[in-house]
């Protein structure tokens, strides 16, 4: 049977527009971001509609950034969050809350190892993508169990790597993948594998 998980992506958060890495960082969601959030429900409920489907469950990251996100989307389709953290964005250890510019001071050659390998970067004393993976898979495989249609609320980095797990089967392709803030995937899960059917929207 065919089953579906809808991505969400955080609204801009004070962390996105301060210019640093968040992390585990609980940044709260600028007034822009809470205004993307309320646009994004409208969108996703359109979508839904559209299709005449209907969500069987909302999953969250914990983080404010993503629950304040995910809050406007259970008022309007009028289905609970299920807040879990395991789906927090990868842990950035003693790069948490710093900017680009402060790392490359510090640490020039982590720096450089960073920018090339992307998402497959094992942050100092933090994770990589496939260890948010090992977290965050469990919780989704879960919802699927009991839902065929489901939306996660989470994280650039954790979005990302949901999409490499399940539709190429290779987190480390995560690195080419780039989730905007408050913009919507779509995964359809089918016999073969999984499609990438909508991405940005």
């Amino acid at each position: 049977m065919q089953k579906e998980i809808y991505l969400l992506r955080h609204g801009q958060s004070q962390a996105n527009l301060n210019g640093v890495l968040a992390g585990w960082t609980d940044a709260p969601l600028t007034a822009l971001g809470e205004n993307q959030a309320k646009s994004a429900a409208m969108r996703l409920h359109a979508l839904l509609e559209q299709d005449g489907a209907k969500l069987g469950a909302i999953l969250s990251s914990d983080l404010l950034r993503a629950s304040a996100t995910a809050k406007p989307i259970a008022q309007i389709l009028d289905v609970p969050v299920a807040y879990h953290e395991q789906l927090r964005e990868l842990f950035l250890g003693r790069w948490e809350n710093k900017t680009f510019e402060s790392i490359q001071a510090e640490e020039p050659e982590l720096a450089q190892m960073w920018l090339k390998q992307g998402m497959n970067f094992v942050y100092p004393e933090g994770e990589s993508v496939e260890h948010v993976m090992q977290r965050a898979v469990p919780v989704v495989d879960a919802a699927l169990m009991q839902s065929d249609r489901i939306l996660v609320v989470a994280h650039g980095g954790v979005l990302s790597g949901l999409i490499a797990h399940y539709v190429f089967s290779d987190v480390t392709l995560a690195k080419g993948l780039y989730v905007h803030n408050a913009a919507i995937a779509r995964i359809v899960l089918h016999g073969s594998g999984g499609t990438l059917n909508l991405l940005n929207y």
